[in-house]
């Protein structure tokens, strides 16, 4: 026994069990003395006593447990299995209680220390290694694919239950599909306050993939779990091009856990159902079909991704240019490659042009103010930006990485630790230029944001070019990066997505009044002309006529200007769509969403002008009925002393 407690009392195992201990200690002091660590105020509660006698205790239990073995290789695996999960547990905890970018940039040296301790390297560890099957893998596979489809579907259904997805963008995609469903026409009201296909706005007939299953299941919520859905089925395609890259099944299981804690998956549907979560997986397709050299399904998966956006023909455009410039083919198939690569680069052009054209002759044109930055000599944004590329590419550099960009550059790159810019194939670079163009060189805020869906095109590609430099890389560097890579994304995805478990939270705590809102909105006629705030939108998306209500009110005005017919209002010369702010006069009924003081200020405004308080709750919700309106009262409300209107 002697010899055995000498033996285990080495440097290496006295310090992996401190650091164990220490993990412990943490993760143990966080939970009983709360969340708010980052403060001066929990240093002060923390008995430092007690915290030392949890570090003792777990270091003698750590001591005690290594004495068990007598084979020096398993004590080491346990070891390390310990420290991995203690390690991961406390970056993890304090990711997720904190949401910092930068405490996650800290940890990656830590990170990067575990990774090389806990590499495996002797033969038992190797032999535990190449012990995972491939019918192990397929099992994770589908474990992720349903944990990713349950965490993202629930935190985004619950942001819409609790009354928190407003009316830009998800109050849209409600009313739209409602319309889909009763009309087969993509029609909406609160996008531009008039009746207008969305199609005007954003050429996305992908849209209509998802209509079969609302037709089941017609309820907005849906539309959040079909998101889930649609980016979890990439695990398809990850899956086979890991299969066709030749990687070990352990390695296999790696791509697909990065796959699913892959920051910008998750975090990017925190703003709601987008198009852009069909990229997802059509283009790990596509790329998947184009390194099978099968044209069809090239083609077919190329027009599919073609009809998610106007603006995603640049994916396939990128794609296709990579299939000519690049190689990879044998046995002379390279010249077909470079044929079909031409065929799918011309498809893009032609199809990307005519949706521009459609959306500035039919719609409300592209959105090419979002390279604004780009507009000089008085030329638009798009023929600045070309300009730019040929004149000054150290400008497109300047405006593409700076202290705004730089931290969603590492969230993207830092978790698949760079692998996918460690290219043997150099023409595999011509892939990262989605990365600059659509994200990057933008300064439109939202497109270099891990929380909006800009960045699904993006994280196919990159989760492609993990799989396939993995795949090239010597064998110490590969399973080096590969294990830092599922620690990377896992910590990653608790600062960025696990936060988003407050949507669950928000309901569980605001019941009632979320009840109360429910009831109310449900008593509203749906053959009315409703104005609402922003959060309520969406649960009118069965409305006949529903418009997101805008706070620049023309108060101020007599009463008589209630009421006007919808003919004698002032409309934009353009679009002909109504005024914003006089929306309110040819309302049925007004709902202000009291949880906001500024509606407060607003509900007493409008009852002030001539507005009737028909439903009135002081904490959630007020229903004001045009008295103009031949729609029914919905109620009395004989006093509105208890509105009161904070002041600032």
């Amino acid at each position: 026994m002697l010899s055995k407690i000498k033996s285990s009392l080495t440097l290496e195992n006295i310090i992996v069990r401190a650091l164990t201990s220490y993990c412990v200690m943490n993760i143990a002091i966080i939970i009983i003395y709360g969340d708010d660590f980052l403060s001066k105020s929990y240093i002060g509660r923390v008995n430092f006593i007690f915290a030392c006698l949890i570090l003792v205790l777990s270091f003698l239990f750590l001591s005690a447990f290594d004495l068990l073995f007598t084979d020096r290789e398993i004590s080491k695996i346990f070891r390390k299995s310990h420290l991995t999960i203690a390690a991961m547990a406390f970056f993890v905890r304090v990711a997720a209680e904190t949401g910092s970018f930068y405490l996650f940039l800290i940890f990656l040296p830590f990170l990067a220390a575990l990774t090389r301790y806990v590499l495996p390297e002797s033969e038992k560890e190797l032999k535990i290694l190449s012990s995972v099957k491939l019918k192990h893998v397929k099992a994770t596979f589908g474990i992720l694919g349903l944990a990713f489809f349950l965490f993202t579907g629930l935190y985004t259904a619950f942001r819409y239950w609790s009354y928190n997805s407003p009316c830009f963008d998800f109050g849209i995609w409600a009313q739209m599909f409602h319309n889909m469903k009763t009309t087969g026409l993509p029609i909406t009201t609160c996008e531009r306050y008039m009746e207008l296909s969305h199609f005007a706005v954003h050429f996305s007939p992908i849209y209509y993939l998802m209509l079969p299953i609302y037709f089941i299941f017609p309820d907005p919520a849906t539309l959040q779990f079909l998101q889930a859905a649609v980016i979890a089925s990439g695990l398809i395609p990850v899956y086979l091009l890991a299969k066709h890259f030749k990687l070990s099944p352990a390695l296999t299981a790696v791509a697909g856990i990065c796959f699913a804690f892959f920051p910008a998956l998750s975090a990017g549907c925190s703003y709601d159902l987008h198009e852009n979560c069909f990229l997802v997986p059509l283009i790990l397709w596509l790329l998947y079909f184009v390194e099978k050299n099968k044209f069809v399904p090239m083609l077919v998966f190329s027009v599919l991704t073609c009809l998610v956006k106007e603006d995603a023909p640049v994916y396939v455009a990128f794609i296709a240019i990579y299939a000519i410039f690049s190689n990879w083919q044998k046995n002379g198939e390279y010249k077909f490659i470079k044929l079909k690569g031409f065929g799918l680069l011309v498809l893009s052009a032609v199809y990307f042009f005519a949706a521009i054209k459609l959306l500035e002759k039919y719609g409300e044109g592209a959105m090419f103010y979002r390279y604004e930055n780009y507009a000089v000599d008085g030329s638009d944004s798009i023929v600045g930006l070309i300009k730019t590329a040929l004149a000054n590419p150290a400008y497109i550099f300047a405006q593409s990485l700076n202290e705004d960009k730089l931290p969603f550059a590492l969230t993207m790159l830092a978790p698949l630790a760079f692998v996918p810019l460690m290219n043997l194939d150099v023409f595999a670079l011509i892939l990262i230029g989605p990365f600059l163009l659509v994200n990057l060189m933008s300064n439109y805020p939202y497109q270099y944001s891990i929380a909006f869906q800009y960045v699904f095109g993006v994280a196919a590609i990159l989760i492609y070019l993990f799989i396939k430099n993995l795949a090239s890389l010597k064998k110490e560097l590969k399973y080096f990066a590969a294990l830092f890579s599922v620690f990377a994304c896992i910590v990653a995805f608790s600062y960025t997505s696990v936060p988003y478990v407050k949507n669950i939270i928000n309901y569980s705590e605001n019941k009632a009044e979320i009840k109360i809102i429910n009831e109310t909105l449900e008593i509203i006629p749906r053959d009315s002309i409703v104005c609402s705030n922003t959060m309520f939108v969406a649960h009118l998306y069965d409305v006949k006529e529903i418009y997101e209500l805008k706070t620049d009110f023309d108060f101020g005005a007599p009463r008589s200007i209630i009421g006007f017919d919808p003919a004698t209002l002032p409309r934009d010369r353009k679009t002909g769509a109504i005024q914003k702010n006089k929306l309110y006069r040819i309302a049925d009924y007004i709902v202000l969403d009291l949880r906001f003081t500024k509606n407060r200020e607003d509900c007493k405004t409008l009852i002030d002008i001539g507005y009737e308080p028909n439903i009135y709750d002081s904490k959630t919700i007020a229903v004001l009925r045009n008295p103009n309106s031949t729609k029914p009262r919905l109620g009395t409300v004989e006093s509105l002393d208890d509105l009161v209107v904070p002041t600032h």
